[in-house]
């Protein structure tokens, strides 16, 4: 079986990984054709440390040389780097998020279909082994989920705000078991951060049916779990870091084997170049899914707006 050649487009911290598990974990069937950044002279500084061969722009990249592109770019690029790429047929993993708006995540799909090929992406938690046994046990429809997902990213530099960078796997999941359920979307401030660095939402579905989810980049301590009552009145806790599921406070799962989330995704990824998987996330979720965080995006400015305005009215009673 011949290698894939995979182009990896951005050499940041994603990008980075991508290059690393492709070269060690799937080095027996793919190899990294190139890099490219965000100039010539960064792809090629990039390219020695790895060392790999480079691209100097994306003209260079043709299904001649490059059976799959990695798009781990600045998201505000992904929308411009996927249509060239998918314009000459060939197939892209981006990373979340996929697009900053809803049409241009659409033009990408459509782009993809014009040319016989694929997009997957990149919501790497779909392909977390304790979801996946969390799909195949808990009772749906969910009665509440509490989700949260906090870590300490300040000294890290970031394209996005809070919502699209980490809460964003959490929408997902949730919309994946709710897939097309009517929802009100609601946001609370989270005290003294700003909503970008710090958030709390609410996806109300029913009086009785609804998630709330918090995600923090400024938190002290790492923690990324779900606490869902499903239809039957079962109370699960699910940790995603760890890969452990608790049912009515007993562990019915522990995640054991070596095989990564992200492994999984390339692995994914890599097969369904072949024809022998279709992409695990579809157009419709990654689509469902960016439109829910870009309204609850405009939620947060929205309730950021009210208190400011609040706490004014409050100053001139004064």
């Amino acid at each position: 079986m011949n290698k894939l050649r995979i182009a990896v487009i951005g050499a940041g911290r994603m990008g980075t990984k991508h290059i690393g598990n492709l070269s060690a974990y799937f080095k027996d069937n793919a190899e990294i054709a190139g890099i490219l950044c965000s100039s010539p002279e960064t792809s090629e500084e990039k390219a020695k440390k790895f060392h790999l061969p480079f691209f100097n722009s994306i003209d260079d990249i043709s299904k001649e040389n490059v059976d799959g592109v990695i798009i781990a770019a600045p998201a505000q690029k992904h929308t411009f780097l996927g249509r060239q790429i998918l314009k000459k047929g060939i197939p892209c993993l981006i990373e979340k998020p996929l697009t900053t708006n809803v049409s241009e995540a659409k033009d990408l799909f459509q782009t993809a279909e014009e040319n016989n090929t694929f997009v997957l992406p990149g919501y790497i938690e779909h392909y977390n082994p304790t979801y996946q046994a969390l799909k195949r046990a808990i009772a749906l429809p969910f009665r509440t989920v509490k989700a949260y997902r906090v870590d300490n990213f300040e000294k890290r530099k970031y394209d996005a705000d809070i919502i699209l960078e980490l809460m964003i796997h959490d929408i997902s999941i949730i919309l994946d078991l709710m897939p097309r359920r009517h929802s009100v979307l609601s946001a609370q401030m989270m005290k003294k951060n700003h909503w970008e660095n710090d958030a709390k939402v609410k996806i109300a579905y029913s009086s009785s049916c609804f998630a709330e989810l918090v995600a923090s980049r400024l938190s002290p301590v790492r923690d990324r779990r779900m606490l869902i009552k499903d239809h039957n009145y079962d109370f699960w806790e699910i940790d995603f870091l760890n890969g452990t599921i608790i049912r009515n406070n007993i562990k019915v799962h522990e995640h054991k084997t070596s095989e990564t989330s992200l492994q999984k995704e390339l692995r994914n990824f890599l097969n369904a170049i072949r024809g022998t998987e279709k992409p695990l996330v579809s157009p419709f979720l990654a689509i469902n899914t960016l439109r829910t965080a870009l309204n609850l995006q405009r939620c947060c400015r929205e309730e950021e707006i009210k208190q400011k305005q609040t706490h004014r009215s409050l100053v001139e009673n004064l």
